[in-house]
């Protein structure tokens, strides 16, 4: 027969945003497999400017995961979200049970590509009824972008200087 699963939501009792570096990338020699990245090996620079534009501030963010809605974690190059979790109320496992976590993500992801329409600043923020993007309109989540994305993109690498 099908086998029995059952899902219960466990929120995150934290959820902090941080920068954290650059996992190390390998890659196959023939390049038959994806990169992969190495987490326990991390550089703190970049090799590339973020895009400009705002970030949300460093610090607890849950209250902006806790929906899936219009109110976005904006993170840039090297950022994470460090999230711990409580399983002290998940239910008992019945005999012969394991436990598996899966983590559900709503969002987007925008790089500089030139490819990338609006590729080069974080705005305009896509939000969910956008008929396309960018959308005109603004997101139904603009104040509380304004109050929460304040922290400015980096120059991490100076522009080449012209020669004289």
């Amino acid at each position: 027969g099908n086998p029995v699963a059952r899902l219960t939501g466990l929120p995150p009792a934290t959820a902090d945003l941080r920068f954290r570096g650059f996992s190390a990338v390998g890659v196959h020699p023939q390049r038959l497999q994806p990169e992969n990245f190495d987490y326990a090996q991390v550089r703190p620079a970049a090799m590339w400017n973020p895009t400009s534009g705002a970030y949300t501030r460093y610090g607890e963010v849950r209250d902006l995961l806790a929906r899936s809605d219009d109110r976005l974690v904006v993170m840039g190059s090297g950022d994470e979200i460090r999230l711990q979790f409580t399983a002290d109320h998940l239910p008992r496992l019945p005999a012969g049970w394991t436990r598996d976590f899966l983590l559900y993500v709503d969002g987007w992801a925008k790089d500089a590509d030139p490819n990338t329409a609006a590729g080069s600043s974080v705005e305009p923020l896509p939000f969910h009824a956008m008929r396309g993007y960018p959308d005109t309109g603004p997101p139904p989540a603009a104040a509380a972008a304004a109050t929460l994305n304040t922290r400015p993109a980096l120059r991490l690498i100076r522009p080449l200087a012209a020669r004289r």
